[in-house]
C-alpha cells in the first residue's frame, strides 16, 4: 500500500510540474500559437473521449453525471459527489481534492476539483472520476493551490472540502463550466 501511495504521490508531482510548465508555456504564446494549442488540445480530447467510452458505463460515473446539472450550487455538487461515493467500487478507493489556477486547457481557469480514484477490474490501471468546477480566476483565487488526499484528512473528507479557503472564496461565484469526466491513469 505504501508503494502505491508513493507512486500516486510521484504521479501527482509530475502532474503539477507539467501544469506549471504548460501555464508558463502558454503565457508566452502569440494569439495564433495559442489558437493552435487549443486546437491540438481539442483533438486530444476527442481521442481521449473514444478511450473513455467503456468507462462511462460504470455506475459511479452514471450516478455522478446524472446528478450534476446547470445552475447547481457548489455545495450541492459536493453533496452529489459525496452521494456517488456511497456506491462501492472495492479497494483501493481514494478521494482527492485539488484547487488551483491552470492554463492547460488553453485558457487560465481556477479549478475546484474532486476526484475519486479506484482500481478497475483486476488490472494495473486506476480509474479517476472527476468533478471539475471551473471559475474565472482573480486575485481571490490566485494563491489557492491545494492537493489533499483523503488519507491526509482527519475527520470527514467532504467537511474538509467545505471548510477549505477555496470553497469559501468560490461558493457564491458562478462557474464558467462544470465537467464530469472519467479516465484511466
Amino acid at each position: 500500500m505504501k508503494i502505491l501511495f508513493g507512486i500516486a504521490l510521484f504521479l501527482v508531482g509530475i502532474y503539477f510540474y507539467f501544469q506549471y510548465k504548460i501555464r508558463h508555456f502558454t503565457d508566452n504564446m502569440s494569439p495564433e500559437e495559442r489558437e493552435k494549442w487549443k486546437n491540438a488540445i481539442e483533438v486530444e480530447r476527442e481521442r481521449a473521449e473514444t478511450r473513455r467510452a467503456p468507462l462511462k458505463s460504470l455506475t459511479v460515473y452514471r450516478i455522478l453525471n446524472s446528478s450534476i446539472h446547470d445552475g447547481m450550487a457548489l455545495e450541492e455538487m459536493i453533496d452529489a459527489f459525496s452521494h456517488m461515493c456511497q456506491t462501492s467500487v472495492g479497494e483501493p478507493d481514494d478521494l482527492l481534492f485539488e484547487t488551483g489556477t491552470y492554463g492547460f486547457t488553453g485558457e487560465k481557469l481556477f479549478h475546484f476539483s474532486l476526484v475519486r480514484q479506484f482500481q478497475f477490474m483486476s488490472g494495473d490501471e486506476y480509474v479517476q472520476l472527476h468533478l471539475e468546477v471551473l471559475y474565472t480566476p482573480g486575485l481571490s483565487t490566485a494563491l489557492l493551490f491545494n492537493t489533499k488526499w483523503d488519507s491526509q484528512v482527519n475527520g470527514d473528507f467532504f467537511e474538509m472540502v467545505k471548510s477549505s479557503q477555496a470553497y469559501a472564496v468560490v461558493k457564491d461565484m458562478a462557474p464558467v463550466r462544470v465537467d464530469v469526466w472519467i479516465d484511466e491513469t
